[in-house]
């Protein structure tokens, strides 16, 4: 317990910094977005502007992020976050830049508030964990310190954005730390408490994923789970693929930073100009209304599943910035409405089951992409409030972690340190 003690105030002062910074992060974006968008209903206010608009919106959000990235030489305020995390335990001894975080704080609010097809939540967990590195660094703490609170300035970024309290420390203790030690939950969970207290005070509204039907958690549920988990890890290899792909074919000749994330912004724009469901925005509007099981053609979730998989890899890939987790959601969505369509034609189909396998789908996807199944499982029960769907949820979700990870040994996140696949050729 020593250890932890001396680690008290400055998991504190991490908890205050990364609180801070969420509700700076969360503001931007919306600030930006009103900018860009105008103020009111975004699914109604996107579709009452011009065509020409919406195409070039986000190939100007894509501008900016580049021409940032271009004159300020940084490369690691692009992408997703978390593997800019990884990069530094595994190769900075938990050293980051506090520049980082104010920068990874206005590329992200550019890239979503111009309609890029991404997340919050990997820039946040590279927001806190690089706040929670400089407070160790501050403080003149060594290296074994430094990880632990760049951890929990992971969860503490995490906590501004969801009220899941379990599943932001898992998510740094599976990911970043990899070690349950008791010392290390204790002060990952302070400043996951603190970040979280200052958010929720501030009038940030948390994620939650509204539930209008009880799911299903019968044997043919659990029996069917199975097939779905698999499907959902092949799709996650799709998905990790098609970000590799873009980032590699973006960033292989040296031009101006600002031209692959134009481009990619401008494709972007293209493709939500016919569905307009991939940007950021439309994300919960849409699984809220798969979940109140809203009769929708399978053509329609099919073209928005692989519209939001070709978006994202585009957004990302081409080094805009943002998160995985949100586009996770609702391709797991997507997917899990797809397979309880198909169900249905062999007489397994109703209102619990199709709940149930939108959830299931959920877990699974994200599961499959990060490797991350713990996580995954009690994020879900916890942005959904209901326990009751945790066998399902369990079974599907660790038959996609196990099926993505036989695949190829890479999550999204390891891909880009184990492969040393890097954003921009900056001159």
């Amino acid at each position: 317990m020593r250890s932890f003690f001396s680690l008290l105030v400055p998991s504190i002062l991490t908890g205050i910094a990364v609180g801070l910074g969420a509700i700076v992060f969360l503001w931007l974006i919306e600030t930006i977005l009103h900018l860009f968008y105008g103020s009111g209903n975004f699914a109604a206010t996107i579709r009452e502007l011009p065509e020409w608009r919406r195409v070039l919106t986000p190939a100007v959000g894509g501008f900016f992020v580049g021409l940032l990235v271009m004159i300020l030489k940084r490369t690691d305020i692009a992408g997703e976050g978390v593997p800019q995390v990884l990069e530094a335990v595994v190769h900075n001894r938990s050293r980051m830049k506090l520049l980082v975080a104010p920068l990874k704080i206005l590329t992200t609010a550019i890239t979503l508030g111009s309609g890029g097809s991404a997340g919050k939540e990997g820039p946040i967990v590279q927001i806190g964990s690089t706040l929670g590195a400089t407070v160790g660094s501050w403080m003149k703490r060594n290296e074994h310190d430094r990880k632990i609170l760049l951890a929990a300035g992971a969860a503490a970024g995490i906590a501004g954005v969801f009220n899941a309290p379990i599943a932001r420390v898992i998510f740094s203790v599976e990911l970043i730390t990899r070690r349950f030690n008791i010392n290390q939950i204790l002060t990952v969970t302070i400043a996951a408490i603190i970040a979280n207290v200052f958010t929720r005070y501030s009038g940030v509204k948390a994620l939650s994923i509204p539930l209008t039907v009880i799911p299903s958690t019968d044997w043919q549920t659990l029996a069917l789970s199975v097939p779905l988990g698999l499907i959902a890890g092949g799709l996650a290899i799709i998905f990790g693929f098609s970000l590799y792909l873009f980032t590699v074919l973006f960033h292989h000749y040296k031009v101006p930073a600002f031209v692959p994330t134009t481009l990619g912004g401008f494709m972007v724009g293209c493709i939500g100009l016919f569905i307009p469901y991939i940007h950021e925005p439309m994300m919960m509007p849409l699984i809220t209304e798969m979940l109140s099981l809203n009769n929708l053609s399978i053509l329609f979730i099919a073209s928005v599943l692989f519209a939001k998989i070709l978006a994202t890899g585009l957004t990302l890939g081409s080094g805009s910035s943002g998160g995985v987790f949100a586009p996770a959601l609702l391709i797991g969505t997507l997917l899990g409405a797809l397979y309880a369509t198909f169900v249905a034609l062999f007489g397994f189909g109703d209102a619990t089951i199709t709940t149930t396998f939108i959830l299931i789908g959920m877990a699974s996807f994200f599961a499959g992409i990060t490797h991350a199944p713990i996580t995954a499982i009690v994020i879900l029960v916890e942005l959904t409030k209901e326990p009751m769907v945790l066998p399902a949820v369990a079974i599907g979700t660790f038959i996609a972690y196990i099926t993505a990870k036989t695949i190829h040994k890479d999550s999204v996140y390891t891909e880009h340190v184990n492969r040393n696949v890097g954003y921009f050729k900056l001159k």
